[in-house]
């Protein structure tokens, strides 16, 4: 039960008799004693300084700071959802700005209902080559629960509160239900996609599923271990796995953005990679430089067939058994993104290389290496291999210091 406060700040309309017309004063005592007697001539301006004066003497009540403001309820419940979406504040006026620039001429269409949305989606998952067979039951399976047991409105109405409430209700561990999450995210952001435009913002974006252990503290290998891991790599299996760690350690794709690349995706000729929405974690596409050492890595071993091998989630793990190394889930993505920080000292470069934002680089990835750690890691490179029997590819070591 809640008990009303007492308001500490009057606000009373009496006739000015200077002028003859209506004036608003607000009058009261501060917590330190101070008297305040305010006229105001517009009732709004009154009506909030009564307001800021009632939430300052009330501040150390442990309720919610009160606000002024000239929004609307309407529009501060309109603008509280966007907030959820947005990854920092700031990014909200840099969104405004472009859509105003470049919104208004492509509007979305008309979207469909989400039962019409959903068979879209689902004759596009069967003719797509990029997820494998399990990856399109999961994405199917999942999305239809949501479609399901949501009301059947369009995919433009759907809102947080409705995704919020679906995921509530999922059973499992908060794991599971960010795995759930991803798959909405990339049925929306399918959605969005400019063949489509049903939707101008992906309503999944800055949902946080409670009791996801987002503290835990981020491994990355040291110099050596990444020599050591390159040089397995290009000796195991003929080197069919080194355009993949290439991937991972130098421009720190996610594992499962490496291996669902394909050679048709690098652009030697312009040094750039193209990643596809349905290929990335976060649903959303990108393009980005592909810098050495990756470059020479690459092209070294671009006879490969295909990027991703058979059994590869094992024979990673045996490669890193070569050398000697213990294998960690995401520290080569780790790794690089230290690195590239390290190198450039640019939180928006950073954030934009690896898709991350400047909050997650701010957190997890500063001063993880020495600017000569991180001089070293870029001088790893591929060597051509020994002549004679026995020969195996190798990896560049560091330069020793002088």
């Amino acid at each position: 039960m809640t008990t009303a406060l007492k308001a500490r700040f009057k606000l009373l309309e009496y006739i000015n008799p200077a002028t003859g017309t209506v004036s608003y004063r607000v009058s009261g005592i501060t917590r330190a004693g101070e008297r305040i007697r305010q006229n105001f001539a517009d009732p709004r301006e009154a009506k909030l300084r009564q307001t800021e004066l009632e939430s300052a003497y009330h501040s150390r009540t442990g309720l919610p700071d009160l606000r002024s403001t000239w929004l609307s309820e309407d529009q501060l419940r309109t603008a509280e959802a966007v907030y959820k979406r947005l990854e920092a504040a700031e990014d909200l006026q840099t969104a405004v700005d472009h859509w105003l620039k470049h919104g208004r001429p492509k509007e979305v269409k008309e979207s469909p209902r989400l039962d019409d949305a959903f068979q879209q989606y689902k004759a596009w998952l069967s003719a797509t080559t990029e997820y494998r067979p399990q990856t399109k039951v999961n994405k199917l399976d999942r999305t239809q629960a949501f479609v399901t047991g949501t009301p059947n409105v369009r995919v433009a109405d759907v809102t947080v509160e409705q995704i919020e409430k679906y995921l509530d209700g999922l059973q499992g561990e908060p794991a599971s239900k960010q795995a759930a999450l991803y798959v909405l995210s990339s049925f929306f952001e399918w959605g969005r996609d400019r063949k489509r435009r049903w939707i101008t913002l992906n309503p999944c974006r800055g949902i946080e599923i409670e009791g996801l252990d987002t503290e835990k503290e981020i491994h990355c290998y040291t110099v050596e271990e990444t020599r050591k891991l390159m040089a397995a790599a290009a000796q195991y299996v003929g080197g069919s796995f080194a355009p993949y760690f290439a991937l991972t350690f130098f421009l720190g794709l996610r594992h499962t953005e490496a291996k669902r690349l394909a050679w048709e995706q690098i652009n030697f000729e312009d040094r750039e990679l193209t990643i596809k929405a349905g290929q990335s974690k976060t649903g959303r596409g990108r393009t980005i430089e592909i810098i050495e050492p990756a470059l020479a890595w690459l092209k070294a071993y671009r006879h490969i067939p295909a990027i991703r091998q058979p059994n590869h989630d094992i024979r990673r793990r045996k490669i890193a058994k070569l050398a000697g190394v213990k294998w960690r889930q995401d520290s080569a993505r780790h790794t690089a993104i230290s690195h590239y920080f390290r190198q450039t000292g640019s939180f928006g470069k950073t954030a934009e290389f690896f898709g991350n934002s400047e909050a997650i680089i701010k957190k997890h990835y500063l001063n993880r290496f020495t600017l000569k750690e991180t001089e070293q890691f870029y001088a790893i490179k591929p060597l051509p291999a020994k002549p004679g029997a026995g020969a195996r590819p190798r990896a560049s070591a560091p330069k020793a210091a002088g």
